[in-house]
Parts: C-alpha cells; sequence; structure tokens
C-alpha cells in the first residue's frame, strides 16, 4: 500500500543528494533536464544550474507543470516528459 507522503528515509535522501557535486563526472554523457517551471520540491533554479555546471552534451526542457509530481501523473505533462525523453534517447542512443 501506497500512501503519498514524505518519509524519514526520503527525507534523508533528499537532504543529502547533490546532484550538482557530480555535475563534471557527467561530461562524457549526454544529458536531458526535463523540468517544470514550477517546484517547490526541487527549484528550477537547481536544475538550471545542473545544466550550467554539466559539461558536454546536454539539454534543458521546461514544461509549465505547477507541481513536482506533476511530471509523473497529470496530463499533459506526463506525455510531454515521456515524448520529450524518448526524442532524446532516439537521438543520442547508438543502434
Amino acid at each position: 500500500y501506497w500512501r503519498n507522503e514524505v518519509t524519514r528515509g526520503s527525507l534523508h535522501s533528499l537532504m543529502t543528494f547533490d546532484a550538482l557535486g557530480a555535475a563534471d563526472l557527467l561530461a562524457a554523457t549526454p544529458l536531458l533536464v526535463v523540468h517544470g517551471k514550477t517546484d517547490a520540491y526541487c527549484p528550477p533554479e537547481l536544475a538550471n544550474e545542473l545544466y550550467e555546471r554539466k559539461p558536454g552534451d546536454k539539454e534543458i526542457r521546461w514544461l509549465d507543470a505547477g507541481q513536482h509530481i506533476d511530471l509523473y501523473d497529470v496530463e499533459p505533462y506526463v506525455t510531454q516528459a515521456a515524448h520529450m525523453t524518448a526524442d532524446f534517447l532516439h537521438r543520442n542512443l547508438e543502434p
């Protein structure tokens, strides 16, 4: 049974996660960032900074979603994010 709530474990993961610190490690890997323009959980500024710091091939795509979770379960954002991701993978994965 799943409940839509933050747990101690997820709070610990959130508080100790450092995506920006790993940006340089991604230099050889193409990066796609799909992010909502409004997000209180993971600020758009953080996504933009990751994009700016990461060297090499990269794309950033913004959706008009109002909340972080909208990209997971609210249309049309789910479909938009899925199409952006599929297009990116088709362009960047070798056959």
